[in-house]
């Protein structure tokens, strides 16, 4: 994973995400094991979060998104080497499973979790009629790739990060980390594994379009 050290002097790596992800994972007791939290705390939980759009997802974003100005495409690619599941690495965890399992797996990484993510980003670009679409466009000039990182238990939590470059260049330019959580049909969190993690992507996808939306200033179709 990319090193991010031309930003404020910053230099943020896999170790900055997992300290972060612990952060998150100690707050998870208050924020959603605790039926009584206050109204007090759910404010500062607001106020300390960079970015909230609302209970389904949280975002944290480094770096200037100008770049993507003018742009009429974005190419979107996705990693999964850094995943881990439930606490376990990938290739482990699937290794206690049976091969249909797996199959499954690796049959919706490339069609069910992409398709989800980008539905929800170009959704929420095209409604405020931006001029960029995100897919497959390995010609275009920029790059966004999705690092899917970890997964939580009953895979109801997804954290992803997401590094812009240059394309075919190592390039940091900005990076958002997203923390997501999967919705079934009228808010109930139902599902096979796989469409847990489809969702949890959907609404990846969902908010880091409103939060483009907010930061780039862009020309309208």
């Amino acid at each position: 994973m990319l090193k991010f050290s031309d930003i404020n002097g910053m230099v943020v790596t896999i170790n900055h995400l997992k300290k972060w992800k612990s952060v998150i994972s100690r707050n998870e007791k208050n924020i959603y094991g605790k039926r009584t939290i206050t109204s007090t705390v759910v404010i500062l939980i607001a106020i300390l979060t960079i970015t909230t759009f609302d209970c389904s997802a949280q975002l944290r974003a480094k770096g200037s998104f100008a770049f993507l100005s003018g742009q009429d495409r974005l190419n979107v690619v996705f990693n999964y080497d850094e995943l881990t599941i439930m606490g376990l690495p990938e290739k482990d965890y699937f290794e206690m499973k049976s091969p249909n399992y797996y199959e499954e797996w690796e049959k919706a990484k490339s069609t069910l979790f992409r398709e989800r993510f980008l539905a929800y980003l170009n959704k929420n670009l095209n409604e405020k009629r931006m001029r960029m679409i995100c897919g497959n466009y390995p010609n275009a000039p920029y790059q966004a790739t999705i690092y899917v990182i970890a997964t939580s238990r009953n895979w109801e939590q997804l954290i992803c990060e997401v590094d812009f470059t240059p394309n075919r260049s190592n390039e940091l330019l900005a990076r958002a980390y997203i923390k997501s959580r999967s919705k079934g049909a009228f808010g109930v969190r139902a599902g096979t594994y796989t469409y847990k993690t489809g969702s949890a992507l959907g609404y990846t996808g969902q908010f880091l379009g409103k939060f483009l939306v907010q930061r780039v200033k862009w020309r309208k179709k």
